[in-house]
């Protein structure tokens, strides 16, 4: 371990405070996740993509960490001092690092996008369903995976990324600027639209005004990782500064630090209802009764009233809706009319409704019989 002085500027510890922090906070967020999720026996998907990215926060972390324990947040001046086996280590650990975070941060908007799969999963939303699986599943798994290979493929062999003292050819450094920087705007890209693609989906549902704008502004969280990503992407050209190497990228391993903690956090507020529901509760803010949004969505009490009549046997059109509710699964059958629900995401839930529209003129008499 490098003991630091005085005279050196060393900002390791303003570092290490931050990353600390913020893993705490994310891992803190993430275990919430999981308890609220499996009270449910709803964990999917979007919850494993999470926990990797949870995972990759604290790898990132911990190297960093050791990173900084040897001195590596100082000048490049100041590490050759340290002798070249101090050097070596530094900069394995920075690329290392790298690498988490790529993946890390990639599997947190993975994770985002298949919640909103999930949610919308049983509504006719064709366009969505495509965008989310081709540019925020797949595209961000490809370049994530290509720009992690690309860290470590600079040069052959590969120790000579770090280690100066092995002979070896390797890629102009610019060409690792470059694509980091495809990266990061890619990546502020996808969070910009999973911030507004929710409100496409919620605000075209039968759902109540409250409702509506709970879940959009939850989803709409992810535009601070978009502003957060935007910013660490202005400073990924120093990936080409190798003559202060450790000096320059001190300001990209704290934005990513903060981006980490974002995606984390945003990404799985959405999953903290019954948190959420607590907290306006203490606020005086409370929504109506989820069985009066049911029966505000569907009309149905699930009791026949006395008008009530038999269906059977009349010709009807029937076109379905789908709504919202946050209530408990339930199927109800009352006649002919019937609304089938799953449960999503802790207590989002997608309800279809059928609505039966009878011909008068061919039931005129048996409805006078009546």
């Amino acid at each position: 371990m490098a003991a630091s002085t005085g005279s050196v500027p060393d900002r390791g510890v303003q570092l290490m405070a931050l990353m600390w922090v913020m893993t705490i906070l994310a891992s803190i967020t993430v275990v919430m996740r999981f308890i609220f999720r499996a009270r449910k026996s709803i964990v999917g998907y979007d919850d494993l993509f999470m926990f990797i990215s949870m995972i990759c926060f604290f790898g990132w972390t911990i190297s960093l960490t050791i990173l900084c324990l040897k001195g590596g947040e100082r000048h490049m001046a100041d590490v050759v001092a340290l002798g070249p086996d101090i050097v070596a280590q530094v900069q394995l650990l920075n690329w290392t690092s790298q690498v988490f975070g790529i993946m890390g941060i990639g599997a947190g908007k993975v994770s985002v996008s298949a919640l909103i799969l999930t949610i919308m999963r049983d509504t006719q939303r064709a366009w969505q369903k495509i965008y989310l699986w081709t540019f925020c599943i797949v595209l961000v798994l490809c370049v994530s995976v290509s720009c992690s290979i690309l860290t470590f493929a600079q040069c052959r062999p590969a120790a000579a990324l770090w280690d100066s003292r092995i002979e070896g050819t390797c890629i102009k450094p610019t060409v690792m600027a470059g694509f980091g920087i495809f990266t990061g705007a890619y990546n502020t890209f996808v969070d910009a639209s999973l911030s507004f693609i929710p409100a496409t989906i919620f605000w075209t549902l039968q759902m109540g005004f409250q409702e509506k704008m709970t879940l959009t502004v939850v989803f709409a969280l992810n535009i601070l990782t978009a502003i957060c990503s935007g910013i660490k992407t202005s400073y990924l050209s120093e990936l080409g500064n190798r003559t202060d190497f450790t000096w320059a990228t001190y300001d990209i391993f704290a934005w990513v630090t903060a981006e980490f903690f974002l995606v984390i956090v945003c990404g799985s507020t959405p999953t903290l209802k019954p948190l959420i529901s607590l907290l306006r509760r203490q606020l005086g803010y409370m929504s109506k009764d989820s069985r009066n949004s049911y029966l505000r969505h569907t009309g149905d009490s699930g009791v026949p009233s006395k008008d009530a009549f038999q269906l059977d046997g009349f010709r009807r059109n029937v076109a379905s809706e789908t709504t919202v509710s946050n209530a408990n699964r339930t199927q109800n059958h009352d006649g002919d009319k019937s609304s089938e629900d799953m449960s999503l995401a802790e207590d989002i839930r997608v309800e279809r409704t059928y609505r039966v529209q009878i011909n008068n003129n061919d039931s005129q008499q048996e409805l006078n019989a009546s």
